[in-house]
């Protein structure tokens, strides 16, 4: 298992902290963030519920490169991570854990097999039915689930490090006996 952690380093953000709150952000601070390629009815319908409890949800759907959504989480407080139909049972890691990696407080979908998740309990889990509350209640208390997430307690570095460690061992094993069989002169017992 390879986590697809895009950044080298876990960077929640100097703006991201327990001293502003949500409703005094300021512009370009995205309130909700959607990062959807595919705007499924189910998705459309979130979204709807979303607005008409006052959230303002931002749906972008072609951001491209690490720098570049490195630029966009940062800016945003919370993400909203739903399934694009009601019978995929995944956990979309590559949206999630760059979101965790930059501070964003992220809400998301529950799914089956969540034990084997590390970060699950960084997450606000939720059933589809009770998204939009979820959200509304996550930016409403923003600096309580930020602190609780990324403040000084929190074991979400320490578990970011493992994840790291852990993919860089794994791809370690897998790659050294390519590396010795294409190159066997540069390459030693270890990387």
């Amino acid at each position: 298992y390879i986590p697809p952690l895009l950044f080298d380093e876990f960077q929640p953000g100097l703006h991201q902290n327990t001293t502003v709150g949500p409703r005094r952000r300021t512009s370009p601070y995205i309130e909700v963030l959607a990062l959807m390629s595919n705007v499924s009815p189910r998705r459309k319908a979130a979204i709807e519920r979303m607005r008409d409890l006052g959230l303002n949800v931002s749906v972008i759907s072609n951001i491209t490169g690490r720098i570049a959504l490195s630029r966009l989480l940062l800016r945003t407080m919370v993400l909203v991570d739903m399934r694009l139909k009601a019978d995929y049972q995944t956990v979309n890691e590559l949206r999630l854990l760059p979101a965790l990696q930059r501070g964003v407080v992220v809400v998301s979908e529950t799914t089956p097999l969540l034990d084997s998740v590390a970060w699950r309990d960084y997450i606000l889990w939720t059933h589809y039915d009770h998204l939009a509350v979820t959200v509304w209640e996550a930016v409403t208390n923003y600096d309580h689930h930020w602190a609780a997430l990324y403040g000084t307690s929190s074991l979400l570095p320490q578990v970011m490090q493992q994840l790291h460690l852990t993919a860089r061992d794994a791809l370690l094993t897998a790659l050294t006996p390519v590396l010795k069989e294409v190159c066997p002169r540069t390459v030693s017992g270890t990387l």
